[in-house]
């Protein structure tokens, strides 16, 4: 994935998140997954996140690890599909538009998307918000070779989601910019 887009991701991630339960996987997905050389596919509902947020240290100390287990307890589900292919256009956007019709109820709001038409690669990150508050998130992740999809389903603190990054599935990623080092001493 290029720098813009991994910005982009890092953006959709930290702007505030919400998705709904009600987002089903087409069936046009297995048929990608036929052609696909490689595919990733995390299905963790409610009960198997509680499983997974014991394996997360309990130590109090460890504030990243206390920050993502409770964002995981509070979660109904992860789900990520993801597909890589060997040659560019396995599937086209007709692929995708089951997915991109369920996200233009007027609950769902589009907050960032991403176009390159350099690299052909394209993002989009929906939220749904319930009540006024932050109901999960759906990440579509469209590039030549590889369609990724992340679906966050339940209440989500936006401050939180950098800890699920490098797990199941999810991207890791950084919400904050990295200190620049301090410049050297210029010797007299």
């Amino acid at each position: 994935m290029k720098a813009p887009l991994r910005v982009a991701l890092i953006a959709l991630f930290f702007a505030g998140c919400a998705m709904a339960q009600q987002i089903q996987w087409p069936v046009k997905l297995d048929k990608l997954a036929a052609k696909a050389s490689q595919v990733v596919d995390v299905q963790l509902d409610k009960k198997m996140l509680g499983m997974a947020s014991q394996f997360m240290s309990q130590d109090s100390s460890e504030k990243d690890d206390k920050e993502g287990r409770e964002l995981i307890q509070n979660l109904n589900g992860i789900y990520v599909k993801s597909f890589e292919f060997d040659k560019d256009n396995e599937y086209n956007s007709a692929d995708v538009e089951e997915i991109r019709a369920q996200l233009r109820s007027p609950e769902w709001t589009r907050i960032v998307g991403v176009e390159s038409r350099k690299d052909n690669e394209h993002v989009a990150v929906y939220v749904r918000n319930v009540n006024g508050k932050m109901m999960g998130m759906v990440v579509l992740v469209e590039e030549p070779r590889e369609l990724t999809f992340v679906n966050l389903d339940g209440p989500i603190n936006p401050s939180q989601l950098e800890k699920l990054g490098g797990n199941f599935g999810i991207p890791k990623m950084e919400t904050r910019p990295k200190a620049k080092p301090a410049p050297k001493a210029v010797p007299k």
